[in-house]
């Protein structure tokens, strides 16, 4: 009976001088530093248990003070636990969580000066519309975009024509000095055509070529020139609107950054319910207007839509220059 009292009196004691030792460290260290997030696990060394039996005399205290001793401390233990851990997820606002959670990979255009204007770049995966006139600088903004990404960001891609062929593609894009024959060559680049008799069997196999060419070849880029041509193609209304929405379906099935080319007005886009623009994540508009009341032409770019970015409203300046397209983000237009 005398060796079971005691050997309970010694396990109180271990528990109260436990109690005391994990105190003193919490209010000694942020909650930060005893764990490594809410939650985590951190146990105490051996050494530190092999110290703490050295030191537990459990005779100078009465089984009365133990107890006590030891209910105080648990209360202690608890509270200071639990006032941390509300402290530290205090420091944590919902936005800020939030913000974590919907952070965006970018993947830039490669022209200069327009990245800065949409947070870095497009969003990785989306469709983007870029609508414009004949003579805007749709297909050379299409290609900048795809060369860019090929040869400095190290990401294949592949360009599907309704209308303009292979080599017509690589002569406009030389006078820039984008080779795209050698990157063909080196299994980087492809451009896939099609004529109005394929693209029945093309939507029937659910763009089966066109997803075997992105596997082979790795593709995280893609350009469509142009969904104008491709809605041509079709005679009936219902058909028309119900291959482009599969289309589109396909598109982002396909999880690439995909620039869609459409010679329809922007406004259009942005009014009509079951146009383009409401299947988009961002359209681009490039114009070649007349300044004010001046005889002279100007290219310019606006950004119309683009979704979960920060962009500007400005009309501004574009300009062909021996690398490509550049927009002037302190020149606004109109």
């Amino acid at each position: 009976m005398y060796l079971n009292l005691n050997i309970f009196l010694l396990f109180i004691g271990l528990s109260h001088v436990l109690g005391v030792f994990m105190t003193d460290k919490i209010e000694k260290h942020s909650v930060g530093k005893m764990f490594q997030s809410l939650g985590a696990e951190q146990k105490q060394p051996d050494s530190k248990k092999e110290e703490l039996l050295e030191e537990v005399k459990p005779e100078d205290l009465t089984k009365k003070e133990f107890k006590e001793e030891a209910s105080q401390q648990a209360r202690k233990f608890d509270n200071v636990i639990l006032g941390k851990s509300a402290q530290q997820l205090g420091e944590i606002s919902v936005p800020q969580m939030q913000s974590k959670q919907r952070a965006i990979e970018r993947v830039s255009t490669g022209v200069e000066s327009f990245d800065e204007l949409i947070e870095g770049g497009f969003e990785k995966g989306s469709v983007v519309l870029l609508v414009g006139a004949p003579g805007t600088g749709k297909t050379i903004f299409a290609l900048q975009f795809m060369h860019y990404g090929i040869v400095a960001k190290k990401e294949p891609g592949i360009y599907i024509t309704f209308e303009e062929d292979r080599e017509s593609l690589y002569k406009h894009a030389l006078v820039f000095g984008w080779d795209f024959q050698a990157l063909e060559q080196k299994n980087l680049f492809r451009v896939l055509e099609y004529r109005p008799h394929q693209v029945e069997k093309l939507m029937k196999e659910g763009g089966g070529p066109i997803k075997d060419a992105i596997n082979e070849i790795g593709a995280k880029r893609l350009v469509v020139d142009s969904i104008t041509s491709y809605a041509l193609l079709f005679h009936d209304e219902y058909v028309k609107r119900q291959s482009i929405l599969e289309f589109f379906d396909l598109l982002h099935k396909w999880e690439t950054t995909t620039i869609v080319i459409s010679e329809t007005p922007a406004d259009v886009h942005l009014t009509k319910a079951d146009s383009l623009g409401f299947l988009s994540d961002a359209i681009i508009a490039l114009y070649y207007k007349k300044e004010g009341g001046k005889s002279t032409r100007v290219h310019c770019c606006e950004i119309l839509k683009m979704r979960g970015t920060k962009h500007t409203n400005k009309v501004l300046a574009m300009g062909f220059e021996e690398t490509g397209l550049k927009v002037y983000p302190d020149v606004e237009i109109f």
